[in-house]
């Protein structure tokens, strides 16, 4: 059962807001100050506040008492409501870290979606980014030697590099777990990295991948990339035809600008072959 904390100062409107969420199978609680919403919501970590930005006889304000509980958890969702709604109002609680702003006198049902949603929105993020730190664990290079010193500081470095990378080796040596400490080093560190294994791709597959149409332009591997880490496993698999597109995108960043899209992406490609030798080979 999901808990709500009220805060109002108007008894009435925190037992209106109760029975409304108790029919709804929610566990409500309630507090008329700051003082005593602050020791509820450390006892009790709701899942849910609704916090009225007006609060008489109160040490801190809604804006105030926003900003207190985000910083004791920043994971939990509040609905701001106020009887003197403005916009000026609603922004300033949005970017305070609010979910949403709720305008007095407000509509039960309105209220029962919004909570609905704030909690399962919660729960999704929630969700998220324990699935990041499984499928993409911060796990550090282990080892003192002075190669694995070496690898670390060059993880560091390509971190915060523009520049695009290509690790080579061979099966089982730790490329794409490298590649994803360089990605949870980088700027992009709270997304799920995008990784695009070319020895599993049909030809359909690439041709979406590669599309240059408007009409398809969503599913191009850098825009649905951008502003995140690209990672491109078995990049030695690519058709010839697939490497000149790609080459085409990489050297004509103004197709993208045309488009007002401002590419920013991380680059990581990935090879158990020895690059070099397989150029000399033909």
């Amino acid at each position: 059962m999901h808990k709500v904390l009220i805060i109002d100062d108007e008894k009435d409107i925190c037992f209106l807001i109760s029975e409304i969420l108790k029919d709804e199978k929610y566990l409500v609680s309630s507090a008329l100050n700051s003082d005593e919403a602050i020791k509820k919501f450390q006892e009790n970590r709701p899942n849910l506040v609704i916090l009225d930005v007006w609060l008489s006889n109160s040490k801190l304000d809604g804006i105030e008492l926003l900003q207190e509980f985000k910083s004791i958890d920043n994971k939990i969702p509040i609905i701001i409501i106020s009887g003197h709604g403005t916009v000026d109002l609603a922004v300033k609680s949005i970017k305070n870290g609010a979910y949403d702003f709720l305008e007095k006198p407000f509509n039960s049902d309105k209220l029962i979606i919004l909570t609905k949603r704030a909690i399962e929105s919660s729960q999704l993020i929630n969700e998220n980014k324990d699935l990041k730190n499984i499928v993409v664990p911060n796990v550090p290079l282990v080892g003192d030697s002075n190669f694995i010193k070496k690898i670390a500081k060059l993880a560091q470095e390509q971190s915060i590099s523009n520049s695009r990378l290509l690790i080579a080796g061979d099966f089982g040596t730790g490329k794409k777990h490298l590649a994803n400490l360089i990605h949870k080093k980088s700027v992009f560190k709270e997304k799920l990295p995008v990784s695009i294994d070319f020895q599993k791709l049909s030809n359909d597959a690439l041709e979406k991948l590669f599309s240059d149409k408007k009409e398809t332009l969503n599913e191009n591997l850098f825009i649905r990339s951008n502003n995140n880490t690209l990672i491109l496993l078995n990049i030695d698999n690519l058709p010839i035809n697939f490497q000149k597109k790609l080459l085409f995108f990489l050297e004509n960043i103004n197709f993208f600008k045309n488009l007002n899209i401002n590419l920013n992406l991380k680059l990581i490609s990935i090879t158990e072959k020895n690059i070099k030798f397989e150029i000399e080979k033909r």
